[in-house]
């Protein structure tokens, strides 16, 4: 019988040389690993530093190469992810306190939760304008639980290379998962750049975000890469979330003046286009309007634009915005946008209504073995102006212009984009600007402004005050005419009738439709006007006498026995608008036509409506404009009747309020 083995001293060596080894190796190749992806992450840092200095919005070169890009969307068998139950060789990483990176106009939060922006403030920008007794404005939070900015609702990457059915099931929610946060620069540099560097490593895959925020401008960069560790080539497809809501441009709600839905109202602005051809210069791309309404309809087509490049998504509220940009402009196949419901907020009346959250679907890359896929985007936060817009674009250096202006809209009247109203609303705001250098006020700017225009529409003003003197003389004998033909009810007869009226004005010059050419003409100004003070980022907070914001009803005083503030200006535009009204009733004579008295009494009263429908959320600007328009009206008639007519008991127009 043989004995039992035993462990002599050779065995018990033996044994302990080869655990020695085994976890040296272990270490070593933990270590190696770890230097990779060091390496791995310093170069996207040095790549998204060399974007805020070189400017190449494409992917620079990349280590081991990368994969191409098609313009389908992948799909196939269930090789996907599944983040929500990760694999139990997967490193679960622990939460780590979120960050916060200050700059001079941008205050960003970051979470390793999904390495996404939880919040974000404009430090230079006032609360309540009109107060100015808080400074730093909340302008991106998380309202719906889990929609964050560049999370990662949906990825998928299908190592077959089959096609992959994008129905949502399929695909791993990475903004749920918790990322290592991989280096943080801890301070800006010389350049003034902070770099903060989340990663994240998924049955094989390696995912790197890097957060570039530069301490005087009005963006942060993030440049997302994959690289593909899986012993296999791959398709690669993902959905990256743009701002997702943005806190309405209105201070805290005070329950005596309540809120417009005008103040409430957030849009959005989507922009692709066509291919440009090499050597041309870049498109106009076209833009798509869309309303937090408009978010709840099922076809995606009437949301979304996907188009050979992909640029920009704003989502704007009265004066800022919040704008997806992506940097490599076909690396996008489509931005879509979505409802953003307010769940984590009940309490915050200004986000009662719906908001408007995009997400941009990449265009699916082949993605070989060991290659990794760099792909870079910004996300602009800050005015709706052309001036800071402009220079943010030129500091990012996108490979091609992308027009990003033209997210701003000053008028948007029945959801549709009037480009020459915007234009004239520019040139406007071009003098606005050049009065408030030299006067520093723009209210007087607005005073001088509203002079200039009035000065310009004088001679149609004067012209037709003569047409309608001379209408008023020409009056009995058109009354004779008709009279002529009463009781004639033939289409024959009443052409006769029309034909000696008009050749009777004409003999003597006189014009019964000239008294509408001013007011046609100055219907675009208003538009303009209009837009200024609702849109116009100069506005916020700009203050003239009582006036604390011209953006925003003037707010004189408060009475105990009324509900609502006291606005002077309506009440003054409806005071000068009936007397107004009164002097040219008093001018002529009374029509034995019962429905002309009718149309007397309803212009008297028209004033009076309007005050009270424009009372409490028409922009203190624009009422001004109408107080200053009326009391000029009012000179200028005067002026005519008695100077250039010399008769005082000419007609006056009725006031039409612009």
């Amino acid at each position: 019988m043989a004995e039992p083995k035993k462990f002599d001293t050779v065995t018990i060596v033996g044994l302990a040389l080869a655990a020695a080894v085994i976890y040296y190796g272990m270490n070593k190749s933990q270590e190696h690993e770890r230097q990779r992806l060091e390496a791995i992450a310093t170069e996207n840092a040095r790549s998204a530093n060399a974007q805020f200095k070189s400017g190449t919005g494409g992917s620079p070169a990349l280590p081991n190469g990368t994969g191409g890009g098609t313009g389908g969307v992948a799909g196939g068998k269930d090789e996907t992810i599944k983040a929500e139950k990760p694999a139990e060789d997967e490193k679960q990483n622990p939460e780590t306190p979120d960050i916060t990176v200050a700059g001079e106009f941008i205050e960003l939060t970051f979470s390793s939760k999904g390495a996404d922006i939880v919040s974000a403030r404009l430090p230079q920008a006032y609360e309540d304008p009109a107060k100015k007794d808080k400074l730093g404005m909340l302008i991106l939070t998380e309202i719906e639980p889990g929609k964050r900015a560049f999370g990662i609702p949906n990825f998928i990457f299908d190592a077959t290379g089959a096609s992959v059915e994008l129905d949502g099931k399929k695909a791993a929610s990475l903004d749920q998962r918790v990322w290592e946060l991989f280096n943080d620069s801890g301070v800006f540099d010389a350049s003034g750049n902070r770099t903060l560097v989340y990663l994240l490593t998924v049955k094989k895959l390696t995912l790197t975000k890097t957060f570039t925020i530069n301490k005087s401008e009005r963006f942060v960069k993030c440049s997302l890469a994959v690289e593909n560790k899986t012993g296999q080539d791959g398709s690669l497809f993902y959905w990256l979330n743009g701002p997702q809501g943005i806190m309405p441009d209105i201070p805290p709600i005070d329950p005596k003046i309540g809120t417009s839905p005008q103040q409430m109202s957030i849009q959005t602005e989507i922009a692709g286009r066509d291919a440009t051809e090499s050597g041309k210069a870049a498109n106009e791309p076209d833009v798509m309007q869309i309303y937090a309404a408009g978010t709840k309809n099922e076809d995606e087509k009437t949301r979304s634009i996907s188009r050979e490049e992909n640029l920009w998504g704003a989502v704007k509220n009265r004066f800022h915005m919040a704008t997806l940009i992506s940097l490599e402009p076909r690396q996008l196949i489509k931005i879509l946008a979505s409802k953003v419901v307010n769940e984590n907020n009940p309490e915050d009346k200004r986000l009662a209504e719906l908001n408007i959250g995009l997400v941009g679907y990449r265009s699916t890359i082949k993605l070989p073995n060991n290659a990794t896929q760099l792909d870079p985007y910004a996300l602009y936060l800050g005015p709706a102006d052309d001036r800071f817009i402009e220079a943010a674009e030129a500091a990012m250096k996108t490979p091609s212009q992308y027009y990003m202006r033209q997210a701003i809209q000053f008028c948007d009247i029945f959801s549709w984009r009037w480009p020459r109203v915007d234009w004239l609303a520019r040139q406007i705001m071009w003098v606005f600007q050049g009065l408030f250098k030299i006067f520093g006020s723009f209210g007087l700017s607005l005073l001088l402004t509203t002079i200039l225009i009035k000065l310009a529409l004088h001679p149609l003003q004067r012209r037709m005050m003569i047409h309608m003197s001379k209408m008023q003389k020409l009056q009995p004998d058109i009354e004779k005419i008709k009279a002529k033909y009463k009781g004639q009810s033939g289409l024959e007869s009443q052409q006769r009738m029309q034909s000696e009226i008009r050749d009777l004005t004409a003999k003597h010059g006189a014009s019964p439709v000239a008294g509408c050419l001013p007011m046609f003409i100055q219907i675009p100004v208003l538009s303009a006007l209009y837009g200024i003070f609702s849109h116009a980022f100069d506005m916020r907070g700009a203050n003239f006498l009582w006036i604390k914001d011209l953006s925003q009803p003037d707010h004189l005083a408060q009475l105990p026995f009324w509900p609502h503030w006291v606005n002077a200006l309506p009440i003054l535009y409806i005071v000068l608008s009936y007397v107004q009204t009164r002097m040219a009733a008093a001018g002529q004579k009374k029509s034995d036509d019962p429905q002309q008295e009718m149309q007397k009494k309803m212009m008297m009263f028209m004033p009076v409506l309007i005050g009270v429908m424009w009372y409490t959320f028409m922009p203190a600007g624009l009422m001004l404009y109408f107080v200053i328009s009326a009391l000029w009206s009012a000179l200028e008639s005067w002026y005519i009747k008695n100077v250039v007519l010399h008769d005082p008991n000419a007609p006056m127009p009725q006031p039409t309020g612009i």
